[in-house]
């Protein structure tokens, strides 16, 4: 996984250190004793003060209100990478210069809380008025990747098999009847077989039951149909305590801990067999990379919380930056390597099934170097992966999100921007657009600089890999009852009314 310079908590200036802290335990408190529009508000006025600052202070402080406060939590949360993994760092250019001027400002706030949240509102429903009823024209996005990879994996019908057999493992109680439903009308077989097409069958059913994890996990915190939790934000940074505790104990090799004394909750330990899989089969650098990632991604969708339970509608950029953690593209990019690597026919349904794979030209075995995976090229084939994919998502959804009334996402934050959905829609397409251009610049210098015959083809299996998660999110979006789309050609460009 590309990594950066490591940049420490305790490298920060004291002075920053100790304001994050005194501002997070105020937020604290607040959360237990202020009225809810007031706390409301602060917390708007903190998330967007904070998004100014620089990444590693903002994640490093974040972290303990959800991340269990172990030695070794602790130390994995100060060893994140910064820049070059997850985009560029922030200026500071705050609102506040100190944690005293912020506290301060609360009279004025206190007094301005109420008519700015009048606003926001007022804001939030004549942008969802535009929306309602609009017709629009996505590209034909398939186009632009039709020179990319694409397939199935052979054993999908299989893997459909065990697909809904943990589903409703997981979603077991008579009230997750209609989630259950949706989750299985959702095709998370064809996400998974489409995704790690030439995965031997081990790899490909563990990479589908992360999948799954990740659907189920992401919907108890912020589905407005299902989640317990959406309004209740003590009760989510608990439910993401927990969860953090369990990966870590997961992904142990040696693990000393008993994982039911964790967590019984089947939200959170269906990520048992993803756990041990990568503990088992995966180098040490490779666990920590897919830690990591998990980590982030839960850390933005605590922050995705915090603003979606404030009126105001973030910028683009807020958004974009808190996209990178919580489409969980990363995590998947993560098990790349794991998805790949060479497994015994034995655990294939057949002979047949294993040898058309190597028929498919695939050949297994994934083990790139440090060197590799920190080379800027291969941060740049991380980020617009993840670039593409969240946005082709985004594009993909809107017809869904705005039936939810949700319009805290990339085309309505453009829209609001540009002052028309369509316009909106095409320049996240071209967003995509320039994001292949740079993906495919990255690759060929990688394969310029790297040139033995072993590395150039490993190289060319994770670059391969991530081609295929692009090609395959955009094709399992048309066809998923998730989105409400049922094609499956974009040719001539799809006519969607919101």
């Amino acid at each position: 996984m590309p990594t950066a310079k490591q940049t420490k908590a305790g490298d920060m200036e004291p002075t920053c250190v100790r304001g994050w802290e005194k501002l997070r335990q105020s937020l604290r408190e607040l959360l237990i004793s202020r009225p809810a529009n007031y706390v409301k508000t602060l917390c708007s006025l903190f998330l967007r003060t904070a998004s100014s600052l620089p990444r590693f202070t903002f994640r490093s402080s974040l972290a303990p209100i959800w991340s269990a406060p172990s030695s070794s939590s602790a130390a994995a949360t100060t060893s994140m990478s910064t820049t070059a993994v997850h985009g560029p760092t922030a200026q500071a250019a705050g609102h506040f210069t100190s944690h005293e001027q912020l506290v301060n400002h609360k009279e004025a706030l206190e007094s301005a809380s109420a008519a700015a949240a009048d606003a926001a509102h007022q804001e939030r429903d004549r942008l969802l008025s535009r929306l309602r009823g609009a017709t629009v024209t996505i590209p034909d996005i398939q186009a632009m990747m039709s020179h990319w990879p694409q397939g199935v994996n052979p054993e999908i019908e299989r893997l459909e098999r065990d697909s809904q057999e943990m589903l409703a493992w997981i979603l077991n109680s008579p009230n997750d009847g209609p989630r259950l439903k949706k989750m299985n009308r959702s095709g998370v077989a064809l996400f998974g077989a489409s995704w790690w097409a030439y995965a031997p069958y081990e790899a490909l059913l563990t990479a589908t039951y992360l999948s799954i994890w990740l659907f189920v996990w992401d919907d108890e915190t912020d589905s407005l149909e299902f989640s317990p939790l959406i309004n209740d934000f003590e009760a989510a940074c608990a439910f993401r305590r927990e969860t953090m505790a369990y990966i870590e104990a997961s992904l142990q090799k040696e693990r000393t801990v008993d994982l039911d004394s964790i967590s019984t909750n089947r939200i959170i330990t269906n990520f048992k067999p993803v756990g041990e899989a990568v503990a088992k089969n995966c180098n040490q650098r490779q666990i920590d990379t897919f830690l990591e990632e998990l980590r982030f991604f839960i850390q933005m969708s605590e922050e995705e919380q915090m603003f979606q339970m404030t009126p105001h509608l973030p910028t683009v950029e807020e958004y974009s930056r808190r996209r990178k953690g919580s489409s969980a593209v990363r995590v998947c990019l993560a098990i790349t390597e794991y998805a790949y690597a060479p497994f015994p026919p034995s655990t294939w349904a057949s002979w047949e099934a294993w040898l058309l794979t190597l028929l498919l030209r695939y050949a297994f075995g994934i083990e790139l170097p440090e060197e590799v995976m920190n080379d800027e090229a291969m941060h740049v084939i991380w980020d617009e992966t993840n670039v593409i994919i969240s946005t082709v998502n985004d594009i993909l959804s809107i017809k869904k999100e705005v039936d939810q009334s949700q319009i805290d996402t990339l085309i309505p934050l453009l829209a609001l921007k540009l002052g028309s959905v369509q316009e909106a829609i095409d320049r996240a397409t071209e967003i995509t657009r320039e994001s292949i251009d740079r993906f495919e610049a990255a690759e060929k210098r990688l394969m310029e600089k790297y040139t033995d015959d072993k590395t150039q083809e490993n190289i060319r299996k994770f670059i391969d890999g991530s081609k295929y998660a692009s090609t395959a999110n955009l094709n399992w979006s048309l066809v998923s009852g998730r989105y409400k789309l049922n094609l499956t050609s974009m040719a001539g460009g799809v006519v969607v009314t919101l």
